[in-house]
């Protein structure tokens, strides 16, 4: 019988995710996506080895309410201006237990979500973002960032300078473990305060 010289690793799933046909291509831009594994060099953490990178451009709204939904929440899109076609852009990587990702939209839209199922964090490096997540509401910039809470509905509006924003999605039962960890008991549904200085 042949023998192994080192034991066999468990496989680590992937992540439920993209297929090009599911999304249309935009008017201009090309449609693009990559996955792979970091070098020793690039990955800091044995959780940073295995990613899957999703880069699109230039989606029509449609596209981007399904490809928002997949990467971050099932939400509902409307431009601010009846008058414009917003068109919308996003460069993200996905690991196992965090999203993180640039997205931009060409011109002003508002964004409403039911109650997510994750804990998120916006961070708007154009323009200013008007949010809300629960009852809470306020004003963010480059200098604060939006903490959306697990469980509650959330909204989003801004983007009329074509700016884009830093979005960062955490696996809502890794990030409650790590805090129950750290606080030394049981942590579920933590609540954020909304607007958090940077």
């Amino acid at each position: 019988q042949p023998t192994l010289s080192a034991p066999l690793r468990p496989r680590r799933p992937r992540p439920r995710y993209l297929r090009h046909n599911e999304y249309s291509q935009g008017p201009t831009g090309p449609l693009r996506r990559r996955r792979g594994v970091m070098n020793d060099d690039e990955a800091t953490t044995p959780q940073l080895q295995r990613f899957e990178r999703v880069s699109l451009e230039t989606l029509p709204l449609e596209s981007a309410r399904i490809l928002g939904g997949d990467l971050y929440h099932q939400h509902r899109v409307r431009p601010l201006s009846q008058d414009v076609v917003p068109s919308f852009t996003v460069d993200a990587i996905v690991g196992r237990h965090l999203t993180i990702g640039l997205m931009k939209y060409s011109a002003g839209v508002h964004i409403e979500t039911s109650h997510i199922d994750a804990y998120q964090v916006n961070i708007p490096l154009g323009a200013p973002l008007r949010t809300g997540s629960g009852e809470a509401r306020a004003v963010v910039s480059a200098e604060s960032a939006a903490v959306y809470t697990r469980g509650k509905t959330s909204i989003l509006q801004g983007w009329e300078d074509g700016g884009r924003v830093l979005a960062l999605k955490f696996d809502p039962e890794h990030l409650e473990q790590r805090a129950a960890t750290l606080q030394g008991r049981r942590s579920r549904d933590l609540d954020f305060g909304l607007s958090l200085d940077l």
